[in-house]
């Protein structure tokens, strides 16, 4: 007798074990003394499914698994879900590991079943529910070989119909399904219906053609950054798999009895189009095809950015990061009605090369109507409804934006038409997005600049700092006095003008610096008792003539000093 490998059952915490039918009971002999009782350890899966019920689209979440088995007893593990969920079932280590959820967005409620099949012939199947209220009917699928058998429906089912094609071929019997033999060469299908505990099923039982090969999909899509895929093949018969292609390899896995899994090697698309292959499962005059596509790799954005400070620099060219206000997450390239975070490790007030999936804003319009270009068109606002952020091919005012920063570098970013038009940060939902405005969750962001035209500090000449904006200061002549002093192996260099009783002290350089090194520079200015900046910068020694040092940035930042 075959078991039915899966079901779904409607409760998330509820799990179905496919067990034997047992032999007619036989009369106990009388023993002097009852043996003290062992437990019996059957197959299970445990796995911690309440923490999926509230597990929102968008979002993931990895809890550990186990396997228990009976002593002496393998197992294969496998999961099904709905169409474009991610379930990622790791290796097993001592019977234990992880699972990881990931909703794609606006995916709505439903369940994902892991089946765990043993080597004696039994049969464990977990059922989590995602979201709260999963409703509908619940769908099954089976394939068989064409040697007939039975499959076995859950305890408690009732209602049972068949509609099947190829003439009466299943039939019912109680919980079991009979399945004559298949002697053609055409597989058939059946669709059957039933319901358990008022829950409505379909399983829908496809028995193959006499010595076939059946394809557990028609199609598979593998990461741009590449990945090992395990895909399986049902199969009566030996199969060869086979790829012309130099970007994928194949390798039989652990074979089982009737799945014969295949671990597809892809490696990353470092190309600008989207690949497809086409993987051929062979055996004899048997042929079965999948094709796989892979996205290419988003683009590798590299430079130094500098957290913007004032809005009053940026021109039609330059190039901007929108980041959260903690400098940890950037805005992604993925698109769609929001745009996910990419995780960045800023330098100070700087990012280097920020890497890939890193959305980059290209400006242009005007101030006060910026244009913000992506890879894929412009960036929106939705309606006077949705707190949405999408790309968009025509430019409106929804697409148009102004800028305001303030000094400590918090941008409050609006398209020009919708009153859900604030560019901000849900650091609850992890997303940018547009919103009416900020909140406790709902944060705005910072930007990260990259002029158009590359600037030196070498262009200046006068000792001062050269910052952007408002922080700028450079050497007055006739008022400033400059002194200079040295702390050890550093020296401090300061401007001072007596009548206003400003100072600005620059400390950092030393003598042992090359031409190309990395200096940390405190800078230091003070009007009076008020502190203008202090703050510590990471700059370049890009040049030393007649006295005087130049240490600054790609964006021409930076400070002339004399030594």
């Amino acid at each position: 007798m075959k078991k039915l490998l899966f079901f779904l059952l409607p409760l998330a915490a509820l799990t179905l074990s496919c067990k034997e039918v047992p032999p007619e009971p036989v009369q106990p002999v009388e023993q002097p003394e009852k043996p003290v009782p062992v437990e019996e350890v059957k197959l299970q899966i445990v796995v911690a499914d309440e923490a999926f019920r509230s597990l929102k689209a968008g979002e993931s979440l990895q809890v550990g698994y186990e396997v228990k088995t009976p002593q002496g007893v393998t197992y294969t593990l496998m999961s099904f879900q709905p169409e474009g969920w991610d379930v990622v079932l790791s290796t097993p280590s001592g019977n234990k590991g992880t699972l990881t959820v990931s909703l794609p967005a606006g995916a709505g409620t439903g369940r994902i079943m892991l089946v765990a099949n043993g080597s004696d012939g039994s049969c464990f199947v977990k059922v989590l529910g995602v979201g709260v209220g999963s409703t509908g009917t619940v769908q099954a699928y089976e394939a068989v070989d064409a040697s007939g058998g039975s499959l076995e429906l859950p305890s408690g089912s009732g209602a049972v119909r068949i509609t099947a094609s190829g003439g009466d071929w299943i039939n019912v019997n109680g919980l079991r399904l009979v399945l004559s033999e298949n002697t053609t060469y055409e597989s058939r299908e059946a669709l059957v219906r039933f319901t358990v505990d008022k829950q409505d099923c379909e399983l829908t039982v496809v028995q193959a053609q006499k010595d076939a090969i059946v394809l557990t999909a028609d199609a598979l899509e593998a990461l741009p950054e590449g990945e090992i895929l395990q895909f399986v093949v049902r199969a009566n018969v030996e199969v060869e798999a086979r790829c012309d292609a130099d970007w994928l390899s194949l390798a039989a896995a652990t074979k089982g009895m009737e799945d014969k899994p295949f671990n597809i090697t892809v490696s990353p698309n470092e190309t600008e189009e989207t690949r497809s292959a086409v993987i051929s499962f062979t055996s004899g005059d048997l042929l079965q095809e999948v094709t796989l596509t892979q996205a290419p790799l988003p683009p590798l954005v590299s430079g130094d950015f500098l957290l913007l400070t004032d809005a009053s620099i940026l021109e039609p060219g330059d190039q901007l990061l929108v980041v959260n206000p903690k400098g940890t997450m950037a805005m992604g390239a993925q698109n769609g009605t929001y745009r996910t975070p990419v995780s960045i490790t800023p330098e100070y007030d700087i990012i280097r090369n920020p890497g890939r999936g890193v959305a980059v804003i290209t400006l242009g319009g005007t101030p006060g109507a910026w244009e913000f270009g992506v890879t894929d068109g412009y960036l929106s606002a939705q309606s006077e409804a949705k707190s949405q952020l999408l790309t968009v091919e025509t430019l409106s005012d929804y697409a148009r934006w102004t800028i305001e920063v303030a000094d400590d570098g918090t941008a409050v970013v609006k398209s020009l038409e919708g009153s859900r038009n604030r560019l901000c940060y849900n650091m609850r939902d992890m997303r940018f997005c547009c919103y009416l405005s900020s909140s406790s969750n709902i944060v705005d962001v910072v930007l990260y600049h990259k002029p158009a035209v590359g600037k030196s500090i070498t262009d200046n000449e006068d000792p001062g700092i050269y910052l952007g904006g408002r922080n700028k200061r450079i050497y007055e002549r006739g008022t400033d006095q400059q002194v200079r002093s040295w702390t050890g192996d550093r020296l401090s260099y300061v401007l001072v003008n007596p009548d206003s009783r400003e100072q600005l002290a620059v400390e950092g350089y030393g003598e042992g610096f090359s031409q190309g090194e990395s200096v940390k520079i405190r800078v230091l200015w003070k009007s009076g008792w008020d502190v203008l900046l202090d703050k510590e910068y990471v700059f370049v020694l890009q040049k030393e003539e007649n006295g005087k040092v130049w240490l600054g940035n790609e964006a021409g930042q930076g400070v002339i000093i004399k030594k």
